[in-house]
């Protein structure tokens, strides 16, 4: 990695599965990443998280993962901000759990019930440990008859935590843009 450092002086690396499992820090990856910084590089981490940068650096702080690691996280959370302010005219439903309200924070948007939303930003199951896509079917039914426009904010359809695997925003996604066809 060394040689590596030397030639490559900025990376963008992927936090989940690479600097952590969900659980607890990859000792080697965490290493590896602060000595290229210490040796003047930097690091750009990256993650389809649905959490602003700040959510997400918060999130990996409690997991324990050091902040010698990276100069920056970018998520797409980030990303999504940008299509909330340009889609839903103030007025969004959010189909997803609370630890992803950051996303929200410092726009002028107000999270709305379905009926009173001009569209959807789905960030994951509202119980992703004991739901499944199946779980939704009427909801998604619902946001289709009303033509609403929906924005995912995580495209993994699955994500494993510690051993265990668990549905993401992308597999409600990809149930609401084939809805059509099942409904």
């Amino acid at each position: 990695m060394h040689e590596l450092s030397s030639r490559y002086p900025v990376w963008f690396c992927d936090i989940w599965g690479v600097v952590h499992d969900g659980h607890t820090p990859n000792p080697a990856t965490s290493d590896t990443l602060s000595r290229h910084r210490a040796n003047g590089g930097i690091v750009i981490l990256v993650t389809n998280s649905p959490r602003s940068n700040v959510g997400v650096e918060k999130q990996i702080a409690a997991i324990g993962v050091p902040r010698a690691t990276h100069d920056a996280i970018v998520t797409s959370g980030d990303v999504t901000r940008t299509l909330i302010e340009e889609h839903g005219g103030g007025r969004i439903f959010h189909l997803g759990p609370e630890r992803d309200h950051s996303i929200f924070e410092g726009l002028d948007v107000q999270r709305v019930p379905l009926d009173d939303a001009k569209a959807v930003l789905c960030t994951g199951l509202f119980n992703d440990r004991t739901e499944t896509p199946d779980d939704y079917r009427e909801l998604l039914a619902s946001i289709k008859s009303r033509d609403l426009e929906m924005i995912c904010a995580n495209p993994d359809k699955i994500v494993r935590i510690g051993s265990r695997i668990l549905f993401c925003a992308g597999a409600l996604a990809d149930a609401y843009q084939g809805s059509a066809a099942r409904f």
